[in-house]
């Protein structure tokens, strides 16, 4: 049961986002700290991310994305895990002029992530972990032409795209750790010769435990950064130099509860710093709560 205590931000945070920036699929993942465990898991998580876009300094429409994800990790190995993803959005966009609304099935993901170092102490306790993943997302999510204003908004990217990642957590001691995690999403283009730019992601975090009667609190605190490259179309048109192309550094802050067999998970991210569409677009509020069942091996 130890060896899960430090694991517990895994789930909230293991993703397969639907929108870049408003500005394409990031498709990034996170494994998290969950992977130094042998526990089979399942469960649901449903998010909320929301963003503005402004036109000469004012802003002229926001979007808001909610999203509930079906999620399962099987322990194929005690170095082999298997992970999945199938997730449904639902999109609404207001402008000055009315909403839009989108929603539909998103881009189901699978990911076989590799224990490559698990180094215990003489009591067991996992001190230093390394993992490399692989995955690939498909091109099954809810998709339109590049020409549609809403492209962005849209579940899907119409794509298939390669995931890796790769994961180092150290533990200081039973209640103190630190996880870092960077990972690469190389895009693919859609139907109508589109591709959104291949992003990339950094996430560090401290990550604390505490008794709590017969559960246990996990806390992590840290930041994330993400950047995004700009979206291509091949062939005769051409797209707005630097479209959906851009970085942000977030604050992110996530709290934990577990007991025997199950796991309940609350995250929060703001950004700090960041420049999308030159600009244009900015990132808001983001924010996500899961319910998880672990099933021993």
């Amino acid at each position: 049961m130890r060896y899960l205590l430090f694991v517990c931000t895994l789930f909230m945070v293991l993703h397969s986002r639907a929108c870049d920036v408003c500005g394409g699929v990031s498709s990034n993942a996170s494994i998290g700290l969950f992977a130094n465990t042998r526990f089979h898991i399942i469960g649901f998580q449903s998010g909320f991310r929301s963003f503005d876009t402004y036109l000469h300094e004012i802003k002229h429409s926001r979007e808001q994305m909610f999203s509930t994800d079906f999620r399962f990790r099987i322990q194929l190995h005690r170095r082999i895990q298997l992970l999945g993803i199938a997730p449904y959005q639902i999109a609404i966009q207001q402008t000055d002029f009315g909403s839009n609304k989108v929603h539909g099935l998103g881009d189901i993901s699978l990911m076989s992530n590799f224990i490559v170092l698990n180094k215990r102490d003489t009591n067991g306790l996992s001190r230093h972990f390394l993992s490399l993943a692989v995955g690939l997302k498909s091109a099954s999510g809810k998709n339109t032409i590049d020409t549609d204003p809403l492209k962005n908004i849209y579940p899907g990217t119409g794509s298939w795209d390669l995931l890796l990642l790769t994961n180092y957590t150290h533990q200081f001691d039973s209640k103190w750790g630190w996880q870092n995690e960077a990972s690469v999403s190389l895009k693919g283009k859609d139907r109508f010769d589109y591709s959104f730019g291949n992003s990339y992601q950094l996430t560090s975090q401290a990550v604390v435990n505490l008794p709590l009667s017969r559960y246990r609190l996990i806390s992590a605190i840290g930041f994330n950064g993400e950047y995004h490259e700009a979206s291509k179309l091949e062939g005769a048109r051409t797209l707005i130099p630097n479209l959906n192309k851009g970085f942000v550094c977030s604050a992110r802050g996530a709290i934990n509860l577990m007991g025997n067999s199950w796991l309940l998970s609350a995250y929060l991210q703001q950004p700090i710093v960041q420049n999308f569409n030159e600009g244009l677009t900015k990132q808001r509020l983001s924010c996500g709560i899961s319910i998880n069942y672990l099933i021993n091996k």
